[in-house]
């Protein structure tokens, strides 16, 4: 039997990595989260953008986001409520050990926001940017009612012109999902955004370590050419969220394909898809809009009075 890892402790603290995958995994879970951030497929493919560490301190899990060294700030804590108390503590941690005179904590959910309500030492704003958009996985699958109509002719148009292939993904076809990527990075290259380079590094790794994380795949084949693919996992008992969707922008009703037989084939048995959000990006916010979320998942900015 391997010995654990050694877990930080608070005020120790270790960056993000595999060799943390199951501690994290099982602290995570066990809070059953709707906010995308509060997995570690997330946490780990995007720490190096956003430089996170993490620690523990008594029962929470704290998460620590040092992309700006000048202003550090704390996700929410993952752990039992009520933890106002614990929110407080972070938030004067913050100030004294970094020097920052507005300390925040980012990525809140509702349910951390209904714990501190009553908090008068506290304040808090909706994030709108980050909020997750939350479908009915049934929605997706069968794209029933007027509302859908767009994208089942984006489909039938698909149809009408092509022949495809879909497969669940494996070690086997990982390179092929490389290949996608890589050229979706090129077209995108000119934009030469921050972002978007962040975007594909993560997208990299996640295919990558694809062996090593509790994640679900299904790529599309045209005349036996790889042309998008998703990558998804279970959020909580009855959600999944789709961490990558990606498809060959010059084929019409291509992404409207994927995103239907990646939920049809791996996720029929969940409620609800978790899409993540849209990052305040006009384009990315109508794309998510059109197709008619249940809910959002709201997210929070919290403060100190």
């Amino acid at each position: 039997m391997k010995n654990s890892p050694n877990i930080p402790l608070f005020p120790d603290f270790k960056p993000i990595s595999l060799r943390y995958k199951n501690f994290l995994h099982k602290k995570l879970w066990n809070y059953q989260p709707q906010a995308s951030e509060y997995n570690f497929t997330n946490l780990f493919i995007w720490k190096e953008y956003f430089k996170l560490k993490f620690s523990v301190l008594d029962q929470w899990l704290l998460i620590l986001c040092e992309a700006d060294p000048r202003h550090p700030y704390f996700f929410q804590p993952v752990g039992p409520g009520n933890r106002a108390e614990i929110v407080n503590y972070m938030l004067f941690w913050l100030q004294d050990n970094y020097s920052v005179t507005d300390p925040f904590i980012k990525r809140a959910d509702q349910r951390l926001i209904d714990e501190i309500q009553n908090d008068q030492k506290l304040y808090y704003e909706a994030d709108r940017d980050y909020f997750d958009y939350i479908y009915y996985t049934q929605d997706l699958i069968y794209l029933k009612g007027q509302k859908y109509h767009s994208k089942r002719n984006h489909l039938k148009q698909f149809y009408n012109k092509y022949e495809y292939t879909y497969k669940n993904l494996n070690m086997k076809t990982i390179d092929a999902c490389k290949q996608i990527e890589e050229k979706w990075c090129k077209h995108k290259g000119h934009l030469e955004k921050k972002q978007i380079q962040a975007e594909c590094a993560a997208i990299m790794l996640l295919l990558n370590s694809y062996h090593s994380l509790k994640v679900q795949g299904g790529i599309i084949y045209i005349n036996e050419k790889p042309v998008a693919f998703a990558i998804g996992e279970l959020l909580n008992e009855d959600m999944a969220v789709i961490h990558i969707e990606k498809a060959d922008q010059k084929i019409k009703g291509l992404y409207q394909l994927i995103n239907q037989k990646f939920c049809e084939k791996n996720w029929k048995n969940t409620t609800f898809v978790n899409r993540e959000q849209d990052m305040g990006l006009k384009g990315l916010r109508k794309a998510k809009k059109s197709y008619y979320p249940a809910f959002l998942t709201k997210k929070y900015i919290i403060y100190k009075k």
